[in-house]
Formats: structure tokens, sequence, C-alpha cells
């Protein structure tokens, strides 16, 4: 019994997969890519509406009490003393034709004084555990005076009123493609 359990150690020791370093895990786990692909999107396959609205759902639109602005961030984790790069990208309300591939569910879901995601193409990339990493954001905030819009901001009272019972509502529209059924192979995807 002593001879077979040496046996077991000895070939555990000296002729395993783990010692040899042969273990199927192992071999995946060093030859992966630790960056995933970009994800790359545009009007025709995306379609992004964001808006601030009330209890019946209705877009509400008041440069002089808050504002919603889109932008892409950059950052690169090799060179950490540029830190990050902001791209701002400008207002755009929507209109029948940001929604280009369904332009009826704009009157259908009553998307008058959103804000759409500016037509162009688009990518985000990378992950917390990656060099580097490209992402979408949104800001929404409150009017502030300023000589870019000539102080016309209500009062902080009227704002504050205002924003009771307001809420952030956001619609997108995927559009997928399915090569594996014949009768349907493009499909949207709409959220809200």
């Amino acid at each position: 019994m002593t001879l077979i359990i040496l046996a077991l150690i000895a070939y555990f020791l000296f002729d395993s997969d783990m010692v040899q370093k042969i273990n199927p895990n192992t071999i995946i786990q060093s030859g992966a890519s630790t960056r995933r692909p970009p994800l790359y999107f545009n009007e025709k396959n995306f379609t992004l509406v964001f808006g601030l609205t009330d209890y019946n759902n209705n877009f509400q639109r008041d440069d002089s009490i808050f504002f919603i602005q889109f932008y892409i961030f950059q950052e690169d984790q090799t060179n950490m003393a540029t830190g990050g790069n902001t791209t701002f990208l400008p207002q755009v309300l929507c209109t029948e034709s940001e929604l280009e591939n369904a332009p009826n569910e704009f009157t259908e879901m009553n998307l008058t004084n959103s804000y759409c995601l500016p037509k162009g193409s688009y990518s985000i990339r990378g992950w917390w555990d990656e060099p580097e990493m490209q992402y979408f954001g949104v800001n929404v905030g409150k009017c502030f005076n300023s000589t870019t819009n000539n102080n016309s901001c209500k009062s902080q009272e009227e704002i504050d009123e205002f924003l009771t019972d307001k809420w952030i509502d956001i619609f997108y529209q995927n559009n997928l493609f399915d090569a594996t059924v014949a009768q349907m192979q493009f499909f949207r995807r709409g959220n809200s």
C-alpha cells in the first residue's frame, strides 16, 4: 500500500501536466488578450434620446433652469501625467430626422424637447483593468449664471420648484442584425 501511495506522489510531482505547465487553463490564460475590442456606433445602428420628464412623461426643456451635455472621456493609464481628455459634444434637440430608422417613434413616444446624441461615428473601448479606456457620459445640472448664457438663469427657488417631481428619461434604440433568422434579419430593440 505504501508503494502505491509513493508511486502516486511521484507521478503528481514529476509527470503531471501541472508540473510541466501544459494545463489547458494555464495556456489559455497566458495567451489571452487583456484588451477588449472597441464598440463602434453611429446614428444608423444606435440612437440615444435623453431628457428631463414630468409625471406625464413629457420631456421638459428650459435652458434657464437646467442643462444637459453629452461628452466622451478618454483615459490613458500608461500616461497618468495627462490624466484624461474630455470632449464635450454639442447639444442637439431631437427631431424625427435623428431617429433615422424609425421616425414615427418620435411622435409615438412624444420625444419633443428631448436631446439626442449628435450624429457622427463614436466608439467606446476599454475596461477598468485595461491601460486605455474611452467611454460616453451625460451631464445634467442646474443652470448657473455666466457670461456665456448672459446671466439668464432663473432664481434658485424657481429652479428648485421646477425640478420637483422631475426625473431623467433615457430612450435608446439598438439596431441588431441576426443572420440566423432568414425571415427577419433586421430588428430594433427600443428601451426606455
